[in-house]
């Protein structure tokens, strides 16, 4: 048997402080590049196609573009799920150089003041949908879906979901049960 999709773990940290996840009340220390550039080396050895760079919120380690360059360079496709807001111009530009053609990206409501309820933290759903924006904007033809954790708090938002999924050139919408 082959690994042929693995999910990485990059970091347990977030910046943001979601109601459905204990991710943001973590303070380990995330393991060194050296680790994953060999874990890379190893699954390309094993045959994977695809790596799925996940946390916490990814975006918090360190010279991540780097981590995802290898894995397209060892002829792996690199994917990631993100929360969106720390997602700059140039951040979106250097994933975009670096060879990613596959985001998720977390979006629990289309109301924004609900979005940023379940999320913690005010102001979340504006950068999250800037930084969903700067990455479509370095990826115009890469796959950009919209994951979305339903609960009994936004479910009846979830109806709304594919206008603004429309809106932003989203390509798809992952429901995620609670």
């Amino acid at each position: 048997y082959k690994p042929l999709f693995v999910k990485l773990k990059l970091v347990w940290e977030c910046n943001l402080r979601c109601q459905m996840c204990n991710h943001w009340r973590s303070k380990s220390s995330p393991l060194g590049m050296d680790f994953f550039m060999q874990a890379v080396d190893d699954l390309a050895e094993l045959g994977c196609q695809r790596i799925h760079l996940t946390g916490g919120e990814p975006l918090l380690y360190p010279n991540l573009h780097r981590l995802v360059k290898h894995i397209k360079r060892r002829g792996i496709r690199p994917t990631l799920t993100t929360n969106g807001t720390l997602l700059s111009k140039s951040k979106a530009l250097k994933l975009a150089k670096a060879g990613l053609r596959r985001a998720h990206i977390s979006i629990d409501s289309p109301d924004a003041a609900l979005h940023d309820e379940l999320r913690g933290v005010r102001g979340s759903f504006r950068r999250t949908v800037k930084g969903f924006k700067a990455l479509r904007a370095a990826l115009p033809k890469a796959h950009m879906a919209i994951n979305l954790v339903v609960s009994p708090q936004n479910y009846h938002t979830v109806a709304e979901l594919p206008k603004l999924a429309h809106k932003l050139g989203a390509n798809s919408i992952q429901l995620v049960p609670l």
